[in-house]
């Protein structure tokens, strides 16, 4: 069962990171686009139409960016079939996957941001799935210890079968099953007993040391990606206020370049240099959102949407 529950933390982490990672490259495909669009459009500019030398550096400037968009597609493409892979779908077409806006003010992960540490590790380290499947098994084998301690008397429940194996029909049942059962009862000894206490107390001391583990494993896991989360946050913060200069920038740059105010050289550079802050804060992005994958991993939240409880011991 903990391995069960390992696989689907692991397994949901991997599929939301190709997730986020493939909204992220087809964001920078999208930047490319709009900047060969920007290109394009002052192409129709009187004073480029006037001078070959403007027309053919915007012309490189669109080619260039052109063989930047496939590699970006090529890159979401790759990561949309991991996530397929992840799910276990046959196909998953792009129209299949749903938006998520990696510009919005209310952004996914952010409650994680707002809240004390100590509380995230305490709400974790309360819902832990593991650390629940473990103290049943502590129960266990507590009532194992009571028994022992009490006991006198086993009692063991006998199976055995055979299987027609090669088809011969030796068997009387016709379909080729035998199956026994019974039951064995005995007075245990003195050592037996002495035997099953001891084993009983070293699985409650080995749980002991697994819910320890677990809980000091959760409690790093989520220290370090909620002071990466924030860091990266940090620093997306900035390339957004980045972004916007460098766009106030370039509006500027163009309205002076069609007054005659300034040279073609400047005017793409200062394009270039708005999509490139863009596309790092896009990666930025998608690195912050690489960090809030992590969190919800350390802390177990896919388990609430899917309803999964862990049953109390005894009741299989």
């Amino acid at each position: 069962r903990l391995e069960y529950v390992d696989e689907i933390r692991d397994a949901i982490q991997r599929a939301q990171e190709r997730y986020f990672w493939y909204l992220v490259n087809r964001q920078q495909a999208r930047l490319i686009l709009k900047g060969v669009s920007d290109y394009q459009q002052l192409l129709s500019l009187p004073r480029v139409e006037a001078s070959p030398a403007a027309r053919n550096q915007l012309e490189d400037e669109i080619q260039s960016l052109r063989s930047e968009i496939l590699q970006y597609e090529e890159l979401a493409t790759s990561y949309l079939l991991s996530l397929q892979f992840l799910i276990g779908l046959d196909a998953l077409a792009a129209s299949q996957v749903g938006a998520l806006d990696l510009y919005e003010a209310n952004y996914y992960g952010r409650s994680y941001l707002s809240r004390p540490l100590e509380q995230l590790v305490a709400e974790a380290q309360e819902n832990d799935i593991q650390v629940r499947v473990l103290q049943n098994a502590r129960k266990n084998s507590l009532e194992k210890k009571q028994l022992a301690e009490r006991g006198q008397w086993d009692i063991f429940v006998d199976l055995n079968g055979q299987y027609d194996l090669d088809g011969g029909g030796d068997l009387e049942d016709e379909n080729g099953y035998w199956v026994g059962a019974g039951l064995r009862v005995r007075k245990i000894d003195t050592t037996l007993l002495r035997y099953s206490l001891r084993r009983a107390q070293a699985e409650i001391k080995k749980y002991d040391a697994l819910i320890r583990g677990r809980r000091l494993e959760t409690r790093n896991q989520i220290e370090r990606e909620w002071g990466n989360a924030h860091s990266r946050r940090e620093q997306c913060d900035e390339l957004f206020a980045s972004v916007a200069s460098r766009r106030a920038v370039y509006r500027q740059k163009q309205k002076d370049y069609a007054e005659g105010n300034e040279i073609i050289d400047n005017l793409i550079r200062s394009r270039r240099d708005l999509l490139e802050t863009e596309k790092d804060l896009v990666h930025s992005l998608g690195r912050f959102y690489e960090s809030i994958t992590e969190l919800d991993h350390a802390c177990g939240v896919y388990f609430e949407p899917l309803g999964i409880e862990i049953a109390p011991p005894g009741s299989f």
